[in-house]
């Protein structure tokens, strides 16, 4: 990546840049931008229009069919929990439905395959260093102790409150063993 680059706010989120290659994105623009026409809601088979498209991509999505469909089913079970106490249901944006899966990701990752997703988060440093020249910035590798921490870049008024609700719902349903190690 060219130097000027590196400065972006944006090139040096290691682990959005991760979650965007999973996907199968080059960036998070390019993912955004692909995502942002796809229709809000879930297909008549009741996967997400979103997930339906990032499907669609085939072999690029690097995360197991199996794996991004029982996501998705997570999330709208969340959503159907919450609708249930609301007079009008729940949209979710893209770019929600988007923050939930990369939620779904990470959390699944780091309890069910903790040593897996550290492996496969340096390995995306190294290739990432790679690639830019003598004298520019490196991102250094992920220790166990890096992994404790998730953080959503997003706009005022995009839904954060609500997303944060979900989270809480996400981690529940993933920490199933009491641990000592995590400070979320």
């Amino acid at each position: 990546m060219p130097r000027s680059d590196y400065g972006k706010l944006e090139q040096r989120l290691v682990l959005a840049g991760w979650a965007c290659q999973q996907l199968g994105y080059a960036s998070n623009k390019a993912m955004l931008e692909s995502l942002r026409e796809v229709e809000e809601g879930y297909t008549g088979d009741g996967r997400s229009y979103v997930v339906s498209a990032i499907l669609a991509r085939g072999s690029k999505c690097l995360i197991p069919a199996e794996d991004l469909l029982r996501y998705d089913a997570n999330i709208r079970g969340h959503l159907a929990h919450f609708d249930k106490h609301r007079r009008v249901p729940l949209t979710l944006r893209y770019f929600q439905h988007l923050a939930l899966l990369v939620t779904e990701l990470f959390l699944d990752r780091i309890f069910n395959h903790e040593k897996a997703l550290r492996a496969s988060l340096n390995k995306f440093v190294r290739e990432r260093n790679a690639k830019r020249g003598q004298g520019d910035s490196q991102d250094p590798e992920f220790e166990a102790e890096d992994l404790t921490k998730l953080a959503f870049w997003m706009a005022t008024g995009s839904g954060k409150t609500i997303l944060m609700h979900f989270h809480y719902r996400q981690f529940l349903q993933y920490n199933t063993q009491p641990r000592t190690t995590y400070c979320w």
